[in-house]
C-alpha cells in the first residue's frame, strides 16, 4: 500500500506567516494594539525559525544588512545624544521603532518580493472581504455592530474591534471602512500597496482572477470615504491608466472612455454624499483639515529646528509641539521622522522611500517612477507609517528583476 507523502514548501509557509505577521504588526487594532506584546513575541519567533528553515541568499543579507546600518546608527545616536532627557518610555519607544525596523529587516531578507506581494494581496483581499459586510452592518443596523464589538465597549474605551475588523472609536460606531486598522485612512494607505504590487507585477502575476481583485480593492476604497484615498484614486487612473487598462484588459477606445467616466461617476457619487469628505473640503473649520495643516505647516517649522540629529524623543520636542500648536498625534510621519531623528534620517527615508520605485515596482519609466513616489509620499504625510515593519520592508526588499 502506497503511503502518502505531504511535502511542505518551507518558503511558501515562512513567506505567508511573515507577511500576515508583518500587517498584523503594522497596528491592526485587534492583533498589532491590543495583543501586541503576544503577536510581536511570535513575529519574533517565527523569524527565528525561519532562519532554520529556509536558504538565505547571502548578496540580499549583505544589502539589506548595509541599508540597515544608517537608521539603526541615527536612533543608536538619538538615545546617546539625548539620554538624559528622555524618560524610561521614551527610551522605550526608541528601541520599539529598532526593534520594528530589524523586524522589517529579517523579514525582507526571508521573504523574497514575490511571495511577499503575492501573500500580502491575497492578505488585503481578504480583509476587504470582511470589511464589506461589516461596513454595510455599521451602516444599516447599530445594535447588531455593538454586539459584534468585544465586551464592555464604551466611550472609554479607544477602540470597538472584533479580531478582524475594527468598529469604531470611543463608544461610537463608525460609518467609514477601517478594515482591521486604526482608521480609514490607513486602510486605504495598506490598500494602496497591494493595488500597486498587482498593477506592477510584483508578485510575478501569481495572484489569480487579477481583474476581480483589483475591483474588490476599488470598492473597498470608496468605502474608506478617505479624502487622501480619492485624491490618489484620481492620481493613480491618471498616472498609471496604461497599467490598469491592461489589468482589466480593456483594449477598445470606446471601453476606455466608458470606463473613465464610470469611475468618474462613481468618485463624483460618493464625494457628493460622503459629509466626511465635503466637511474638509467645504467647511475650513473642520477639525480634521485643521490637524491635517498643522501637522504639515506646523512640523515642517519644528522640522527646521531640528537640526541633523533631530529633538529626539525628548521633553524638549513634546513643549515644542505644544508651544507650537502641533497635535500630540501628528499625522504627517515624514516630518514627525525629521524633526525626531533629524536631517539625516529624514533624508534617508524620503530618498529610501522615492526609491522603491525602480528598485521593487520595477518601473518602466520614469513618469511611472515620479508617481509611486508621489502617491508614497502623500501617504506619509497624511499617515504616521514610518515605524511600522510593513515600510521598513518595503525600504529594504529589492526586486531581483532590475538587476537582469
Amino acid at each position: 500500500m502506497n503511503k502518502m507523502i505531504i511535502r511542505i514548501n518551507h518558503q511558501e509557509v515562512v513567506s505567508f506567516l511573515l507577511t500576515l505577521l508583518t500587517v498584523w504588526m503594522s497596528r491592526t487594532v485587534f492583533f498589532g494594539i491590543v495583543n501586541q506584546r503576544i503577536t510581536w513575541l511570535v513575529y519574533c519567533g517565527c523569524i527565528l525559525a525561519a532562519l532554520f528553515l529556509v536558504r538565505i541568499p547571502v548578496i540580499r543579507f549583505k544589502n539589506i544588512m548595509t541599508k540597515l546600518l544608517v537608521p539603526l546608527a541615527l536612533f543608536l545616536i538619538s538615545i546617546i545624544l539625548y539620554f538624559s532627557e528622555m524618560s524610561s518610555s521614551s527610551i522605550n519607544a526608541v528601541l520599539g521603532y529598532i526593534v520594528m525596523m530589524l523586524c522589517g529587516a529579517m523579514t525582507a531578507i526571508l521573504v523574497e518580493p514575490q511571495l511577499f506581494a503575492k501573500h500580502y494581496i491575497r492578505i488585503i483581499a481578504v480583509y476587504c472581504l470582511i470589511s464589506l459586510p461589516c461596513i454595510l452592518i455599521a451602516n444599516t443596523n447599530e445594535s447588531l455592530a455593538y454586539m459584534l464589538c468585544q465586551s464592555g465597549y464604551d466611550w472609554k474605551t479607544q477602540y470597538g474591534y472584533s479580531p478582524f475588523y475594527t468598529w469604531g472609536m470611543n463608544g461610537t460606531i463608525s460609518l467609514r471602512n477601517s478594515g482591521p486598522f486604526w482608521e480609514p485612512g490607513a486602510f486605504q494607505g495598506y490598500i494602496w500597496i497591494a493595488v500597486l504590487f498587482m498593477l506592477f507585477d510584483v508578485d510575478a502575476k501569481c495572484t489569480k482572477h487579477r481583474k476581480t481583485i483589483f475591483a474588490l480593492f476599488i470598492i473597498t476604497l470608496l468605502t474608506t470615504q478617505s479624502t487622501t484615498g480619492y485624491v490618489l484614486l484620481v492620481l493613480a487612473f491618471m498616472l498609471f491608466n496604461g497599467r490598469i487598462l491592461r489589468l482589466l484588459e480593456i483594449r477598445n477606445m470606446n471601453t476606455k472612455v466608458m470606463i473613465g467616466i464610470l469611475i468618474l461617476l462613481i468618485g463624483l457619487v460618493f464625494l457628493s454624499t460622503s459629509t466626511v469628505i465635503t466637511n474638509k473640503i467645504g467647511n475650513e473649520n473642520n477639525v480634521s483639515a485643521q490637524m491635517r495643516r498643522a501637522d504639515i505647516l506646523t512640523g515642517g517649522l519644528l522640522a527646521l529646528k531640528a537640526g541633523p540629529f533631530g529633538l529626539g524623543e525628548t521633553w524638549t520636542r513634546n513643549s515644542l509641539r505644544m508651544s507650537m500648536g502641533l497635535y500630540k498625534d501628528d499625522s504627517a510621519g515624514l516630518i514627525q521622522i525629521t524633526y525626531t531623528f533629524g536631517w539625516m534620517m529624514g533624508l534617508y527615508y524620503i530618498t529610501s522611500l522615492c526609491g522603491i520605485a525602480k528598485r521593487l515596482f520595477n518601473t518602466d519609466t520614469r513618469s511611472e517612477r515620479i508617481g509611486i513616489a508621489i502617491l508614497l509620499v502623500i501617504l506619509h504625510l497624511t499617515e504616521g507609517l514610518w515605524s511600522l515593519p510593513l515600510f521598513w520592508v518595503l525600504l529594504f526588499e529589492h526586486c531581483e528583476r532590475n538587476t537582469a
